[in-house]
């Protein structure tokens, strides 16, 4: 693989097997076309090095400098490589960045397969440890006779390496953990572009360490003095064309990123906007409120908590959404201290003026109290809350911890049970909101929408106290292929506990995955309907209570949690024009940009 940032250090000896296996390979009788195809792949592994590391890596193969490279017009076969992939037997698992095009690609064609963050940044922590992995490749290739003889070389020294070593340990574990707990086949084909499998064979080592899993290793190229010996191992010998498709993939990888981050930011905010009018309301008196379905933005001047509200216009629920993303940005992640200080200036904000308040909920309300009055943040929630609005405030850490960005998936699941807790200190609650974050943080590597759903489940696990939440979820990925919304709403309910809100809005994410629109109208119309037990029930309360205390149309928050799905599938492009008149887009969008 290709070095993508500066070494500050001079040439290393642990390189030595490296620049030894090209000094051999130079040595032979090549033709001019097959000399000049090495240089170019030397000057690929240099490439953002600095001079003082080129030339002594020069010195150590054996020549000057490098042959003038030629203008040479290679037909593009990454297409063909793709298809090739389709054909094999194993689900592929792709290293991004530099894979990315090729990722999407392989998507469209088959339906399945996933992107991981698994490159220098996630494994290395110097260059020394990157020069060490490469070390690896290059120690297994001398005196192997062949393919199987040089992989259990490697995966010897592999596990060397990780029984001395606990960064590299830890870093084999949490792939494995991903690729398990993600994948939905037993066998697993990590793809890269190139150069020298350096990361593909850590993968696939991995993979059989922890679990005795099938994986292997497959890249579009590698480099000339490896072709013959791992010919079975890449598609084409057009190396030469590598940093290239590459350097195209990161670029494209960064564009989607922050189209998906802006799309999961404005998405959820749309949501919240189309949804407010009929939050709480029973179904039979929406008629008194507005002129048929929501199909657009509108108001509901007599709503007693969102009268105030112009079209367009979002909730509480978003408020707290950009309190979250403001807070990860200044603080270059979530710090719990800090952002307790975040809650409680924002809570003494809307106590001194209620006109500010958008509805934020009462165990919120009540927990932020509890801040202010200076109980921590560990002692300030309800541990007896079932809601679900905790939800909404770590969306923004799915974008800013998205797997492998930062670490594995256990950072983003925990800081988000973190964030919950503030306010929604019960394991349900908590539960949710890890699941919310997870889902986002794999659709932002375009994992498709049921693998994101079914991963993040895998992840957070289940419990007596969750089991309820998550059969729920696994119910609505399963009659989202075959039922319709409705029964989805009599299913689940359309309440604010966690255990309605979030598998009513999973059902609208999968049930219309490509639609934006269809997806977030259908959440945004899901209103509440009292069965005769409820609406007894609810007799002895005041219209104004019936809002709060009812067991459906969560409307608001359905929808945003909706919206931020499918923003952060289909991405800011893919939002129709008639719902981006919505409050505060730009400052959404730039939020969403800096997260990234």
């Amino acid at each position: 693989m290709a070095s993508t940032k500066p070494i500050r250090a001079a040439y290393s000896p642990t390189l030595d097997g490296m620049t030894a296996y090209i000094h051999a390979f130079l040595a032979r009788e090549l033709d001019e076309e097959a000399r000049w195809r090495a240089h170019k792949g030397i000057a690929d592994f240099c490439y953002k090095n600095s001079s003082i590391f080129k030339k002594e890596f020069l010195r150590r193969i054996g020549i000057q400098a490098l042959k003038r490279p030629r203008r040479v017009v290679h037909k593009d076969e990454s297409g063909a490589f793709v298809s090739a992939l389709f054909k094999m037997d194993a689900e592929c698992v792709f290293l991004l960045k530099d894979t990315y095009d090729m990722l999407e690609t392989y998507q469209r064609k088959s339906g399945r397969g996933f992107g991981l963050l698994v490159n220098r940044m996630f494994l290395c922590r110097t260059e020394e440890d990157y020069f060490t992995l490469i070390k690896l490749v290059y120690d297994a290739l001398i005196d192997a006779e062949n393919l199987p003889a040089f992989e259990e070389k490697y995966f010897s020294a592999f596990q060397q390496l990780i029984e001395r070593d606990p960064h590299f340990a830890d870093r084999a574990k949490k792939l494995f953990d991903y690729v398990r707990t993600h994948a939905s086949s037993d066998k697993i084909l990590f793809v890269d572009i190139g150069f020298q499998f350096t990361f593909s064979i850590f993968c696939s080592a991995a993979m059989r360490h922890f679990g005795n899993v099938k994986a292997d290793f497959y890249s579009y190229s590698t480099y000339p003095w490896l072709q013959e010996f791992f010919k079975k191992k890449y598609f084409s010998k057009t190396s030469e064309v590598v940093l290239d498709l590459e350097l195209t993939a990161i670029k494209n990888f960064r564009i989607s990123l922050q189209n998906r981050a802006a799309g999961t930011l404005v998405g959820f905010a749309i949501g919240d906007a189309l949804g407010f009018p009929v939050a709480g309301i029973d179904a039979g008196d929406v008629p008194k409120f507005i002129d048929g379905e929501i199909t657009k933005f509108t108001d509901n001047k007599k709503h007693p908590f969102f009268h105030h509200l112009k079209k367009g216009q979002y909730t509480d629920n978003t408020k707290l959404l950009i309190l979250s993303a403001r807070h990860l940005i200044k603080n270059r992640g979530f710090v719990p201290e800090t952002y307790q200080d975040d809650l409680v200036s924002w809570g003494k904000g809307i106590l001194r003026n209620p006109d500010a308040e958008r509805w934020a909920g009462p165990t919120a309300i009540t927990a932020v109290k509890n801040l202010i009055e200076g109980k921590r943040y560990f002692e300030s929630g309800s541990t007896a809350t079932e809601s679900c609005s905790a939800t909404y405030r770590v969306v923004p850490l799915g974008l800013f911890y998205r797997p492998f960005v930062k670490d594995g998936v256990e950072v983003l699941k925990k800081n988000a049970e973190i964030s919950a807790m503030f306010t929604h200190n019960s394991e349900i609650s908590k539960t949710g909101a890890a699941i919310t974050a997870l889902i986002i943080g794999n659709l932002m590597h375009g994992l498709l929408p049921e693998k994101a759903v079914n991963g993040a489940l895998g992840v957070v696990g289940e419990n007596v106290k969750t089991v309820l939440l998550i059969r729920k979820i696994r119910q609505a990925m399963e009659i989202s292929k075959t039922q319709g919304v409705e029964r989805a709403r009599k299913e689940f309910g359309s309440g604010s506990p966690i255990y309605q809100t979030l598998p009513l809005a999973i059902f609208c994410f999968l049930k219309f995955q490509t639609d934006f629109e269809k997806a977030i109208l259908a959440a945004a119309n899901s209103y509440r309907d009292d069965t005769p037990e409820e609406k007894e029930r609810l007799q002895t309360f005041s219209w104004e209570e019936q809002l709060q205390y009812a067991k459906g149309g969560n409307t608001d928050g359905i929808a945003a949690l909706t919206g931020a799905f499918m923003g952060a599938h289909l991405g800011m492009k893919k939002i129709p024009k008639q719902f981006l008149s919505i409050e505060d887009k730009n400052k959404l969008t730039s939020l969403a940009q800096k997260l990234v």
